[in-house]
């Protein structure tokens, strides 16, 4: 797994919850852009989507998904900085 963060840029994070199943998950759109960034299931399994605090900032939290954009799923390490 690569070492280094890959920026997104700023735009639109969003939680979505389908109406029928019930599954949550994580969806990224860069302003810049009109496609997705990042996509992944909001799973409790395997340590994955286990949010915690960034240790070196207090607007920042990290935790890891399968993410569904590209090419396959792949597991990944996000971060997600608040402005407030």
């Amino acid at each position: 797994q690569d070492e280094c963060w890959s920026p997104k840029g700023v735009g639109q994070a969003q939680l979505l919850r389908h109406h029928r199943t019930g599954r949550s998950r994580f969806v990224f759109r860069p302003k810049s852009d009109t496609g997705v960034a990042a996509s992944h299931y909001i799973e409790d399994r395997d340590g994955s989507c286990v949010i915690k605090q960034n240790a070196n900032s207090k607007k920042c939290w990290n935790w890891s998904g399968l993410d569904l954009c590209g090419d396959s799923p792949k597991l990944q390490a996000f971060a997600l900085k608040f402005d407030t």
